[in-house]
């Protein structure tokens, strides 16, 4: 994640690969669950199904729905707004999600975690992290399959594909078949913007920690948990 050279570096280094990839490597969600409401970040999180339907000779939903489970498939549309009246810098990754976790409501309403795949491996180096400013009133978005491997989620078919799974075997996630209702989970570095940087000025990965205000509650870069809407996706699509 962030880093800056020398101190800067180690500080936020040791702050986001602890809080965050520590998610990663541990595969669970830190900090206290929040509703999809705005907190005093005011950023919230939601989950939705892509607009759009695909076809079903679509190449990339081919594939999958070759390899996975037809729910792993549905292209969902994950976006994190900034309801709140600051300004905040927040860290992406391109290519690494370790830090993120779905799970899906049981019948009898709990809710249980998605399958983690044996072979996940964390911090890609194929990942890179770069720095948006997210203005009151703006959004991130991203597109995902759960059975995005940067996800690291098991939810290949058949079971005798030759690999390990630790997976339950009554996992609902494999055996409802009933509609699905998901819910993701998120845990993102972000900060106050400083109002020392300019409106047009978006920081590099390297300098974005100089750029926190230094007179408030997120003067240092902060992992904060988010908690989407439950999503009810219909099987086959």
């Amino acid at each position: 994640m962030p880093h800056r050279l020398r101190a800067s570096f180690l500080s936020l280094a040791v702050l986001v690969v602890s809080g965050i990839f520590g998610v990663a490597q541990n595969r669970t969600v830190l900090g206290p669950s929040l509703n999809s409401g705005a907190s005093d970040h005011g950023l919230v999180l939601l989950l939705s199904e892509n607009p759009t339907l695909e076809p079903s000779d679509f190449s990339q939903l081919k594939t999958c729905l070759s390899k996975n489970l037809p729910l792993a498939c549905t292209l969902l549309v994950v976006t994190v707004k900034n309801e709140g009246r600051d300004t905040l810098l927040t860290w992406w990754s391109t290519r690494e999600h370790g830090y993120m976790s779905f799970d899906l409501q049981k019948s009898d309403g709990t809710w249980e975690p998605f399958p983690l795949d044996n072979g996940y491996l964390p911090l890609s180096s194929r990942s890179f992290t770069y720095v948006e400013k997210l203005a009151p009133g703006t959004t991130h978005v991203e597109r995902m399959r759960l059975a995005d491997p940067d996800l690291g989620i098991d939810t290949a078919l058949p079971l005798d594909d030759g690999r390990i799974h630790t997976r339950p075997p009554d996992s609902e996630v494999f055996t409802s078949t009933r509609p699905h209702k998901i819910r993701l989970h998120w845990n993102v570095a972000t900060c106050i913007a400083s109002r020392r940087l300019r409106a047009d000025e978006v920081p590099d990965a390297f300098m974005a920690q100089s750029f926190c205000e230094a007179d408030s509650e997120m003067s240092q870069t902060s992992v904060v948990h988010l908690q989407s809407n439950v999503l009810n996706l219909s099987l086959g699509r």
